[in-house]
């Protein structure tokens, strides 16, 4: 049978970093294994999914270069859960409940204080029609909860090795809210079922959730998927990334300039320990691509590393590609001559403007407190400026200032471009040009 494999997101917030690494995962498994990559769509939370989350999303998956071969709506099902529901509370699996949320926090917090399991206690389970319809009465809706037994669930993670958890200790899930919307934890079973998908790989924040699916997959008599369990990403607190923080969404990281092909290989990475190499494509990724070597920690996010990373991928590409993006993103306008100077010289689309303001705006503020220097440059600036001209220049600058190394190179570089650090003089005073140059030294005199 052929692999089968899904990203399932849920439209309601953009992307961030954590969704996009279980996209970019599951897609590298899928291109390994010649297998069929199917887009769900989770949008049965009706009062926080927006239409532009779901373009915005799959608009980042294609930036990614991911692509699949199915896609669907969990809202265009809501017809095959209704009638499977209504069946599951024909044979009492499926029970309404009508406790509050504090109601239920007052529950949790007893038995917590008892040293027991925070677990549904099934005080409703048995409900006759007319405390049905006192609770409504006084204004109650119901949410409704899947009834699971109690055995021992174990299954070979990918990632984690053998997970048992016993049955004990584990809850009845609420399937449907209050609103009548349903909940991921049977929708998701159903989906997989109906569209044989055969791996799931997701975040250990699932696992639990993966113990009570084995059991409905069970209930199906359905063939169960092979599940692996990746730890969070974190941020430089500790914090997990989320749709409502609007952590480090694609979109942001697009604008700022990183480039897909870093991202792909900055994700691959996590959790690898030390992996310091570029791969040149997604499909060189997939070839050595192994869920069995990610370890069990917490990944923590590293700007440095993908910053790093992306200015590989940036060298990398062709200028063509390079020149649309900077237009794109920027609204500026480079040159071959400027790119291959720059280019060892930034990390992310947001050094190019930099370095593009500072090259050739005319009206930029440098500083320099050595107003000697300052006008030794200016009395020795050659008349004209080309390849040999800044070694000729900067002799005539030594003998005159009686400066060297450190003394004179910094000031020199900070009254040029107002930086500490840059490309090389000889190319930069070329692109800054003679006459900019001058006129921005003169300030500084002035």
């Amino acid at each position: 049978m052929k692999k089968r494999i899904r990203f399932a997101p849920s439209p309601t917030g953009y992307l961030h970093l954590g969704n996009a690494r279980m996209a970019t995962l599951n897609n590298f498994l899928a291109i390994q294994e010649n297998a069929d990559y199917i887009l769900r769509i989770d949008d049965t939370d009706f009062k926080r999914v927006k239409d532009e989350y779901i373009v915005a999303m799959k608009e980042d998956l294609k930036w990614l270069g991911i692509s699949w071969v199915e896609e669907f709506k969990q809202s265009d099902r809501i017809a095959t859960y209704d009638a499977f529901v209504n069946k599951l509370k024909q044979e009492g699996i499926v029970y309404a409940c009508y406790e509050t949320i504090e109601e239920l926090d007052y529950k949790k917090k007893l038995q917590l204080a008892k040293g027991k399991p925070p677990i549904y206690d099934r005080s409703m389970l048995n409900l006759t029609q007319a405390e049905k319809e006192k609770y409504e009465l006084e204004g109650r809706k119901p949410h409704y909860r899947l009834k699971i037994t109690h055995e021992n669930i174990s299954w070979i993670d990918l990632i984690k090795g053998e997970l048992h958890f016993k049955g004990e200790n584990i809850s009845d899930p609420v399937i449907i809210r209050e609103d009548g919307s349903y909940l991921y934890i049977l929708t998701s079973v159903l989906d997989d079922v109906d569209t044989n998908i055969t791996h799931i790989i997701r975040g250990e924040d699932h696992v639990v959730n993966t113990a009570l699916q084995i059991q409905m997959f069970k209930y199906l008599k359905a063939e169960i998927p092979y599940f692996a369990h990746l730890p969070l990403i974190t941020n430089n607190e500790g914090e997990g990334f989320s749709k409502r923080s609007g952590a480090l969404s694609l979109g942001s990281l697009r604008r700022e300039g990183i480039t897909p092909l870093a991202l792909n290989n900055y994700l691959f990475a996590l959790g690898l320990g030390e992996q310091n190499k570029f791969y040149s494509s997604v499909k060189e990724i997939a070839e050595v691509f192994n869920l069995q070597n990610y370890n069990g920690a917490a990944a923590k996010f590293d700007e440095s590393k993908l910053l790093k990373l992306n200015l590989i991928s940036l060298q990398a590409m062709e200028f063509a590609n390079v020149q649309e993006m900077v237009k794109t993103y920027l609204n500026i306008n480079i040159d071959l001559d400027f790119w291959n100077i720059m280019k060892t010289n930034i990390a992310t689309f947001q050094d190019i403007a930099v370095w593009h303001n500072i090259c050739y705006n005319d009206n930029l503020l440098t500083v320099c407190e050595n107003k000697e220097l300052i006008q030794h440059s200016l009395n020795t600036m050659p008349k004209d400026f080309n390849e040999d001209t800044w070694n000729l220049w900067l002799k005539d600058i030594k003998e005159a200032s009686k400066l060297t190394g450190m003394a004179l190179f910094h000031p020199l570089r900070l009254a040029f471009s107002g930086q500490d650090t840059g490309p090389e003089f000889k190319n930069l005073i070329i692109l800054i040009g003679k006459d900019r140059l001058e006129a921005r030294l003169k300030k500084l005199l002035a």
